[in-house]
């Protein structure tokens, strides 16, 4: 729900067009070369995700700008603290 939370969070950014994907099997939304190819940055939100993209997607990643947030996958949708944190570490990012 990390990637959910940053979409929503951001939903209303005037600056940004934001999408969510996850790469694990039981996401609803699961990462695509087409969202891949959209994407004109991508943050990932752990490590093992961006690797993932790189060896599942190499032409598709290949140049594209890729951000790993560090953020653990222990917070629920919209958690406050998991809000502050995205925010905190995008910031740092944009």
């Amino acid at each position: 729900m990390r990637s959910r939370t940053a979409e929503c969070i951001y939903a209303s950014d005037d600056l940004h067009e934001t999408k969510s994907a996850g790469t694990a099997y039981i996401a609803k939304v699961k990462i695509s070369p087409e969202l891949i190819h959209w994407a004109e940055m991508i943050f990932a939100m752990e490590e093992k995700q961006t690797t993932f993209m790189k060896k599942k997607f190499p032409d598709e990643t290949k140049g594209k700008i890729m951000i790993t947030l560090d953020i653990p996958d222990c917070y629920c949708f919209m958690e406050p603290e998991l809000v502050e944190l995205i925010k905190s570490k995008v910031s740092t990012c944009i």
